[in-house]
């Protein structure tokens, strides 16, 4: 699997602008990734950067 190429701080910023109401496709479109990588990251929503770290997997 490959490393994101987003920071923890990067992908909360996304999604809080989400919560703001702006379009989920005009976040892609600035962001440079695709709705599908959008919509998976919607299980963060709601942590910080910092409780985002201890939900994501260890990798090896």
């Amino acid at each position: 699997m490959n490393a994101s190429k987003f920071t923890d701080a990067q992908k909360s910023f996304l999604l809080r602008q989400g919560e703001e109401r702006m379009p989920v496709v005009e976040i892609c479109r600035k962001a440079g990734l695709s709705q599908a990588t959008c919509f998976n990251w919607k299980q963060y929503a709601g942590p910080l950067p910092d409780e985002m770290r201890r939900l994501t997997p260890a990798r090896e």
